[in-house]
Formats: structure tokens, C-alpha cells, sequence
């Protein structure tokens, strides 16, 4: 896979998240925003330890100032 692929399936995957956000309802967001922000806040955390001691994985950066460990690495072996 191409690296301008690769950067369009991601992109393509962010916006096929947000753009069924809609449906869930205003009451089911209200109920999941607490354990969504407590779970980003531990995601976020654990990229920056595991990016500090120099483990994990990290796929092409498409903006430096912003970490780019995901859990899923597409790449072509």
C-alpha cells in the first residue's frame, strides 16, 4: 500500500467515525462523553509514556506535532 493510499484510508476511517455520530442520539452521546474522555485521557497518556521510554510503534507522521501511534498499523510488508 502506497503511503497516499494508506493516508486516504485514514483520513477515510476518521470521517466514517464522526459522520455517524448523528445517529446515536443526544442522549446515548450524554451518557458515553464521560468514559470516552476518560478513556482518551488514559490512551493519551500511555502513547506519551510509551513515546518517552521509546516503545510502542508509530506510523507516518502526516502532521510532526502530533503523535501518530495508533493501534492499527497499515503498512506494506
Amino acid at each position: 500500500m502506497t503511503i497516499k493510499i494508506q493516508r486516504l484510508v485514514n483520513v477515510a476511517m476518521v470521517l466514517l467515525s464522526w459522520l455517524t455520530l448523528p445517529l446515536l442520539g443526544s442522549g446515548n452521546i450524554k451518557r458515553f462523553l464521560p468514559a470516552a474522555i476518560l478513556i482518551f485521557l488514559v490512551e493519551f497518556l500511555h502513547a506519551r509514556i510509551g513515546k518517552n521510554k521509546g516503545g510502542g510503534f508509530s506510523i507516518i507522521n502526516l502532521n510532526p506535532s502530533v503523535l501518530g501511534s495508533y493501534p492499527l498499523k497499515l503498512v506494506h510488508l
